[in-house]
């Protein structure tokens, strides 16, 4: 580690330890359910994300004018390797929205460009639909949702061949990754809107809170591993201590609550399935 004297061994050893103490574990796509197993990582399951394909859609728009737009939707900060997208030798023009520690430096370096600014809801779903390519230049994401959004909105995507893109654009038809991302820019410019909002309604919110649902119910049909059997005893045991001892405390019951870790991804992102099957 650059910030602290361990090993990045030892990092991966307390999270698996950690991790294979429960019945299951989500990640967020295939690449990464690959990397944890060759890591020892145990019962991991699959959980893709969702995306709201009511308020990303095609629409009828032209915010940025009917030359060729190419468009970048996230944070601008080093690691996302926008320089790699705004040095690309493009016809038409390229927009970024999303704000970020970069955005001074790259606004001042690339003039031609437009920075749009951050953008929420209605404002960002116009901006993607007015768009003709996507372009994602980051090659260290686990998943990028912004590729749904993008193509939920009908507008196809280049990218690198890397983790999250390639579990993402499983459909030559969608979206182009080559190691070459102008090339990949100008042949997306060519592929069909209506393929990249077809394919994006395989991640509906509805498909991504039933993949957890069946996920939940395979875990608990599982159980913990007898291994741990003890330990697990012992755990209750002295959670029905602290239990007791709070409750005596204020008086009354405690709800049982129960929490989800999501492997290289905000919680943000996983919400938004939860809140639809709450509906």
């Amino acid at each position: 580690s650059a910030r602290l004297p361990v090993t990045e061994d030892w990092c991966y050893s307390l999270q698996r330890r950690f991790h294979n103490g429960a019945a299951g574990t989500f990640v967020a796509a295939p690449s990464v359910a690959a990397e944890l197993k060759a890591r020892g990582f145990e019962r991991l399951m699959l959980w893709s994300r969702g995306v709201d394909t009511e308020l990303f859609r095609p629409r009828n728009v032209r915010l940025f004018g009917d030359e060729s737009v190419f468009l970048y939707v996230g944070r601008i900060a080093v690691e996302k390797n926008i320089k790699a997208f705004l040095d690309l030798d493009l016809p038409g023009r390229k927009v970024l929205v999303g704000g970020g520690p970069q955005a001074a430096e790259l606004e001042r370096l690339y003039p031609d460009a437009l920075f749009a600014g951050p953008m929420h809801g209605e404002e960002l779903a116009q901006a993607y639909a007015s768009t003709d390519v996507f372009v994602f230049p980051s090659l260290t994401d686990t998943f990028g949702l912004v590729l749904l959004e993008a193509l939920a909105s009908g507008v196809p995507v280049a990218a690198y061949p890397a983790s999250g893109p390639r579990d993402v654009l499983t459909d030559p038809r969608v979206g182009v990754l080559s190691s070459d991302l102008r090339e990949a820019a100008l042949r997306a410019l060519r592929l069909d809107r209506g393929a990249a909002r077809e394919h994006a309604l395989l991640y509906s919110w509805e498909n991504s809170a039933r993949q957890f649902m069946d996920n939940m119910l395979i875990a608990h049909n599982m159980g913990l591993p007898d291994k741990r059997a003890l330990f697990r005893r012992w755990r209750q045991k002295r959670t029905e201590q602290k239990k007791q001892k709070k409750t005596a405390r204020l008086g009354g019951n405690r709800a049982v609550s129960f929490s989800c870790v999501s492997l290289g991804d905000a919680l943000g992102d996983i919400a938004s399935p939860l809140r639809w099957l709450a509906a």
